[in-house]
């Protein structure tokens, strides 16, 4: 026990040292980035076989720790420009297979693929194409008891979720609360909207697979107008800090 009691203890220990790191993953990245060059161009000269092989080995372990460290950094609501950047980098290791082997299709199809996952990776980060809408109202802080006592009271509710939250098993909880709201004749309803959309797997058949009624998920074009007369609308967003 105590042998066991030491081990734990030195978890504890490496949690800290990693916490610790945290604080220079700029630096640890431009490291290994650097090291990553350096063993290519390497590779690509002339040397013996066994030297290449561990430059290449080398190479691909510490472009996956470079790939895991980076993409922990970032938060959920922008994964999909990390799935945009990913297969960026996938067209343009296609492009470079063209170049190696002098095909002219790998090479054009890489570069459209990688020139695409660029721009698309660049939506939303410049200004809004509308004009911003003046917001009416007050806006005010609740608790979490003054919310479960307003979704209590309410006979008609409008859930705009995000795909995040139930792709991360939240669809069960969210499930059982629509099927205890309901029971209570609430109008209970769902917004399947374009971002919840934007990933493979929909909204809808997430919500679904938790035995959520699929008949009350509505697209926006079929719902927007019941806002107005809603007693509660329920916006999930996300949180990245």
């Amino acid at each position: 026990m105590p042998e066991l009691i030491a081990f734990f203890h030195s978890f504890v220990g490496l949690v800290a040292t990693l916490v610790g790191f945290r604080n220079f993953r700029y630096m640890i990245n431009a490291s290994i980035l650097v090291i990553c060059f350096t063993s290519i161009v390497c590779y690509t000269v002339d040397m013996v076989f066994t030297l290449e092989l561990v430059q290449l080995s080398l190479k691909a372990v510490l472009n996956g720790l470079l790939d895991v460290h980076l993409i922990m950094a970032i938060g959920e609501a922008d994964m999909q420009v990390v799935i945009s950047m990913h297969n960026s980098y996938s067209g343009w290791a296609t492009a470079e297979s063209g170049l190696m082997l002098r095909n002219l299709s790998l090479l054009c199809s890489g570069a459209f693929i990688g020139s695409s996952a660029v721009i698309q990776g660049n939506f939303g980060g410049g200004e809004c194409a509308a004009p911003a809408v003046a917001v009416e109202g007050e806006l005010k802080s609740i608790t979490s008891r003054d919310a479960a006592k307003a979704i209590a009271d309410a006979k008609s509710i409008i859930k705009v979720p995000r795909y995040e939250k139930d792709a991360r098993k939240a669809q069960y909880a969210a499930a059982a609360i629509i099927k205890l709201l309901r029971k209570h004749r609430c109008n209970f309803r769902v917004v399947v909207h374009q971002v919840a959309r934007s990933l493979p797997r929909l909204m809808n058949v997430i919500l679904a697979v938790a035995r959520a009624p699929y008949d009350i998920m509505l697209e926006m074009d079929k719902i927007n107008k019941d806002f107005l007369v809603a007693d509660v609308s329920v916006v999930l967003i996300v949180n990245d800090k």
